[in-house]
């Protein structure tokens, strides 16, 4: 069960009875969301703690006691409340990615201690600065201060083209400067990648410094090599749509397709007429078209996928599918593979 909000609020104050703190101290155990509330409550509270309230003049003040009835438990309490509401009220409505620390608004992305994060599918944070992160299944990363990120393991797509601040990025035998940058970096091969798409990136590597400018990659490793790169290629990983299959019976075929990335996905049907999906069976490879008025995108063309949307259509397959085997359905964009499924079950 998940503390209350005023509970995490009272948690940071020290305000908790005994019992009280150690049930919402055994929630926050099984609850990681929770635990990150209660870290972004604590640093409202120590900025609060760091502001400087100048003194009223003490006639002023007289003149407010004077035309106010005694509240003695107002007195005594009405202060620590109003903080806590204050505190809390700065909380609930902060910009997402503008305060002190990072925010989820895709995926779920994981912290842990010492500012690692870690994600088992396709993520977006939001750090200060205006700065987006866009992180790869499997990725882990540490994010020390606003101004400093290292890549452990995976890649992620960093976009801070909006003119952020200087910021500092790490990775094994890799240091990166930026300032107004859009870069991808990976740790893939043995080595470091780093390819740019906007603006420039201040490299060091191995006591060695260059800059390395948009429309260039490097692979950092036993060396450094700078060539031009695929940006669209660059960036598949996070437009590549989910899909799935179901056999129905030997001659229907049912294909779902979803987005559940943070971007559109734009899909381009191949040219000369071929259709977006095939089923792999029997040793072949057989198109798969709707029926006329029931297309996955009505009209034909590119298909279109918002996060978070899916499309499903069933097919009725050319040739039946023998008997006990299983289809693979393959989505093409262009001439590019950009999912497969196995179907669920096999043919009877």
């Amino acid at each position: 069960m998940r503390p209350p909000d005023g509970d995490l609020v009272a948690l940071a104050l020290g305000a908790l009875e005994p019992d009280a703190c150690r049930a919402t101290r055994a929630r926050l155990e099984a609850d990681p969301d929770a635990r990150a509330e209660l870290d972004e409550i604590s640093s409202h509270l120590r900025l609060h703690d760091a502001l400087v309230i100048p003194a009223p003049d003490p006639a002023v003040w007289s003149r407010i006691e004077a035309s106010t009835a005694p509240v003695p438990w107002l007195r005594r309490y009405g202060m620590a409340a109003a903080a806590a509401a204050l505190i809390l009220a700065a909380y609930l409505f902060a910009p997402a990615g503008r305060g002190g620390e990072p925010r989820v608004v895709h995926g779920h992305a994981v912290p842990a201690e010492g500012g690692v994060w870690r994600c088992a599918q396709v993520s977006r944070l939001t750090i200060p600065g205006g700065i987006t992160l866009t992180l790869d299944a499997g990725t882990e990363i540490v994010l020390t201060g606003n101004r400093r990120l290292a890549l452990r393991a995976g890649r992620f797509f960093f976009d801070g083209a909006s003119g952020h601040p200087d910021m500092v990025v790490e990775a094994p035998d890799l240091l990166l400067r930026t300032v107004g940058t859009a870069f991808l970096m990976a740790i893939e091969g043995g080595g470091v990648r780093v390819a740019v798409t906007e603006g420039s990136v201040v490299c060091r590597n191995r006591g060695r410094e260059f800059e390395l400018k948009a429309g260039h990659a490097l692979l950092a490793g036993t060396q450094v090599a700078d060539s031009p790169f695929d940006e669209a290629r660059e960036r598949a990983w996070f437009s590549t749509p989910s899909l799935g299959a179901e056999l129905v019976d030997r001659e229907t075929l049912r294909v779902l397709v979803r987005n559940d990335m943070p971007d559109p996905i734009r899909l381009e049907p191949p040219t000369g007429g071929e259709p977006l999906l095939f089923a792999s069976y029997g040793g072949q490879n057989h198109p798969l078209r709707p029926t006329p008025g029931e297309e996955l995108h009505p009209g034909g063309g590119t298909l279109v996928l918002a996060p978070g949307e899916t499309r499903t259509q069933t097919f009725h397959l050319p040739v039946p599918v023998p008997e006990g085997q299983s289809t693979v359905v393959v989505l093409l964009s262009g001439y590019n593979v950009r999912a497969t499924a196995r179907t669920v079950g096999a043919a009877r």
